[in-house]
């Protein structure tokens, strides 16, 4: 096909079928016959229809799909290169009278006689046969659509492909400063971890492994100790919540109280009772002082409950 593909016009000589040529070429090179390459194959035509010429002349033709084809397409383009040509008029002299009687006498089997089972109509006679390049053609505009799908889908994949990528390195992006961050802090670690080494080593000169017990046992001592101290205090801390709690109730039992007995004054006083009155009075007076002694008992209470939290803390 690339041999053909590269013919120029002034390789090609173009001839009308129905004008008779004055010469017959018979012969390229060293060939008896004339080699023709065509589309998809290659065949072997012998003119002069001479027998021993043609003896050879099954092993012209190959198809393109052969095992070394390309080099027998190229010996035959180079016999192309030399060729010979007779007239017609010595062609026809060529002839002897033995294959004049034998032409006389042959008879045309090619003739094909009608067949009555396998008759076709004369639409399907006349059926047009796709040519070679029709063929060709249809192919190449098969084959088009396809490779134009296949870009489309190759281009989606693209596209998709170079999304995933942003995001791969938004990822990459994070994970390294992530990796930045860590190798900071486990720097800062590693100095923080020497600078404590160091002062371990300082502080631990000279000290054996028994003073080091004894440390650490007074160390738990008091810690036990302060443990104890918090739970106490936790305790005391309570007791005084409850204390407020119940404070708080009694002034508000206390409140009602001078409430209901406001009220009754009040009665007292629309009734004209001064018996009545002097006594509600000397009661308010004495319920205001037992709430003048609540509310002292409880600030002193809310005053060590704030100490108590503030030792705490």
């Amino acid at each position: 096909m690339m041999i053909l593909q590269n013919l120029q016009d002034e390789d090609v000589e173009w001839r009308a079928h129905w004008i008779v040529p004055d010469e017959i070429l018979y012969r390229c090179r060293d060939f008896d016959w004339v080699p023709l390459l065509r589309i998809w194959r290659a065949i072997g035509y012998a003119p002069l229809l001479f027998i021993p010429t043609t003896q050879e002349l099954v092993h012209c033709e190959f198809v393109y799909n052969e095992d070394n084809y390309k080099k027998k397409v190229r010996e035959i383009s180079n016999t192309w290169n030399q060729t010979r040509r007779i007239k017609r008029f010595v062609a026809n002299s060529m002839t002897t009278p033995e294959y004049d009687q034998w032409w006389g006498h042959k008879i045309n089997d090619n003739i094909p006689t009608l067949d009555q089972e396998n008759t076709r109509s004369i639409k399907e006679h006349l059926q047009v046969i796709s040519s070679e390049l029709d063929i060709i053609k249809q192919d190449f505009e098969k084959k088009s659509l396809e490779l134009g799908k296949r870009i489309e889908q190759l281009e989606d994949e693209k596209m998709q492909l170079g999304l995933d990528v942003d995001v791969q390195k938004l990822e990459a992006e994070k994970l390294r400063k992530g990796m930045n961050k860590v190798e900071k802090d486990l720097d800062s670690f590693k100095t923080d971890y020497k600078k404590l080494r160091r002062s371990m080593r300082t502080a631990g000169l000279g000290k054996t492994s028994e003073k080091w017990r004894q440390e650490i046992k007074e160390e738990k001592n008091r810690t036990d100790q302060w443990e104890n101290e918090c739970q106490d205090a936790q305790v005391r801390g309570n007791t005084l919540e409850r204390d407020l709690s119940e404070c708080q109730n009694k002034k508000i039992r206390l409140k009602a109280r001078v409430t209901e007995l406001e009220k009754s004054f009040h009665q007292c006083c629309n009734r004209n009772s001064t018996i009545q009155l002097k006594a509600s009075i000397k009661k308010i007076e004495e319920l205001k002082w037992k709430i003048e002694e609540l509310e002292i008992t409880l600030q002193n209470c809310e005053l060590r409950v704030e100490l108590f939290e503030a030792s705490n803390e």
